[in-house]
C-alpha cells in the first residue's frame, strides 16, 4: 500500500523536493509543489519507484536517511542517489530511468523540468532555513518537534511585546505596542473562552 502528498515547500522533512518514508506499513510519498503538475507527477512517480525498488531490495529507510543527511554535495554529483556510494544507487538510476521515460511520453522538457526542481529546491531549503531559526528563538514553552521533550506548561507573564508559538491561545491586543496582561497567563493547549 501507498500514500502521496504533495505539500507546500515548508513541509519537507528535508532539503529535498521529494521524499518517500514507510508510516505505520504504508509507503508514503511527500512531494513538495513545484507548481507544475507534470513535473510533480514525475517527483511522485521517481519516489514511489524508488521507495518500493528499496523495500523489495531490503534497503532501509535508515539507510537512505543517513546516506543522505551526511553526503557531501561536494563529490560532484547531482544529488545523493546519483553517488555510486548510495546505498540505493541502482535504485535511484531505476527511478531516473522511468521519470525520464514518463517525461518523454508527456512531453516535458527535461531541461525545464530539471529547473523548476532547482527553484522548488530553493523554497523547500529557504523554508527549512526559516523554520530552523524560528525554533532557535521560540519559547521554552513552545509545542515539540521532531521528538523533542515538551516544557512542563506554567504561568507567565510577558510585558516585553515578544510573543511565543504556543498554539491554541489568542493573541491579546496590543497596548501601545507592548502586550501586557493583567495577570499572569497560563499556557494550555485548550483555547481561552471571553
Amino acid at each position: 500500500m501507498f500514500a502521496i502528498h504533495v505539500v507546500p515547500p515548508a513541509q519537507m522533512r528535508y532539503a529535498s523536493v521529494g521524499d518517500w518514508q514507510h508510516v505505520n506499513g504504508t509507503l508514503t510519498i511527500t512531494v513538495a509543489d513545484t507548481g507544475d503538475r507534470r513535473s510533480t507527477f514525475l517527483v511522485e512517480l521517481h519516489e514511489l519507484a524508488e521507495g518500493y525498488l528499496c523495500q523489495m531490495n531490503g534497503i532501509s529507510e535508515q539507510a537512505v536517511d543517513e546516506f543522505d543527511e551526511t553526503w557531501d554535495d561536494a563529490s560532484g554529483y547531482d544529488e545523493p542517489g546519483d553517488d555510486p556510494r548510495a546505498p540505493y544507487h541502482r535504485e535511484h538510476e531505476a527511478a531516473m530511468a522511468l521519470e525520464r521515460m514518463a517525461a518523454l511520453l508527456l512531453g516535458v522538457d527535461w531541461p525545464a523540468h530539471q529547473a523548476r526542481l532547482d527553484r522548488t529546491l530553493a523554497r523547500v531549503e529557504k523554508a527549512l532555513r526559516r523554520r530552523d531559526a524560528h525554533r532557535s528563538r521560540r519559547s521554552p514553552l513552545a509545542p515539540a518537534h521532531d521528538g523533542e521533550q515538551a516544557a512542563p506548561s506554567r504561568s507567565l507573564t510577558w510585558d516585553d511585546g515578544s510573543w511565543p508559538p504556543v498554539g491554541g491561545l489568542r493573541r491579546p491586543a496590543r497596548d501601545a505596542g507592548r502586550l501586557r496582561f493583567a495577570r499572569p497567563v497560563t499556557v494550555l493547549c485548550a483555547r481561552s473562552r471571553r
